[in-house]
């Protein structure tokens, strides 16, 4: 059976997202204005031919995206939010294009979305990470509950 868009209630389909694939690559990333992405979700473990993977459920540029970070990645990840994936839902990730050994690879960085805040002594914490506006963050639905 072929089915077709046709008729007066005809609309355009971008297939973009379908050539992409649901994987974020380098292409992306290189693409992306911001290159900031929020997890979505938990994610899973993964096996790829080079073992057990995490992949995260990402939203970059309003593109729903699968994420799979690299030991690098995870260990920045790690520093900010532990090792339960529950704690990654809602981070916002800075994502670099590092070129290394003559591949590029992707470098996600845990981004700090709020000030500096005063301690006790009344000097400013250092925040590692870079800061950004609130409206930078890539809008994402709701968490269910």
């Amino acid at each position: 059976m072929l089915i077709t868009n046709e008729g007066e209630d005809a609309k355009m389909v971008d297939y973009t997202e379908v050539m992409e694939g649901q994987y974020l690559t380098a292409e992306l990333v290189k693409k992306s204005p911001k290159k900031l992405c929020v997890i979505t979700g938990e994610g899973k473990i993964a096996e790829n031919k080079y073992g057990p993977k995490l992949e995260l459920p990402i939203e970059m540029d309003g593109k729903k995206k699968v994420w799979s970070p690299n030991k690098d990645s995870m260990k920045n990840l790690n520093q900010r939010y532990g090792c339960d994936s529950k704690n990654l839902v809602g981070a916002v990730i800075k994502l670099e294009v590092v070129n290394r050994d003559g591949k590029e690879i992707l470098w996600g960085i845990p981004v700090e979305t709020q000030p500096p805040v005063d301690d006790q002594s009344g000097s400013k914490d250092l925040v590692k990470e870079e800061t950004i506006s609130v409206k930078d963050i890539p809008p994402v639905a709701e968490k269910k509950k």
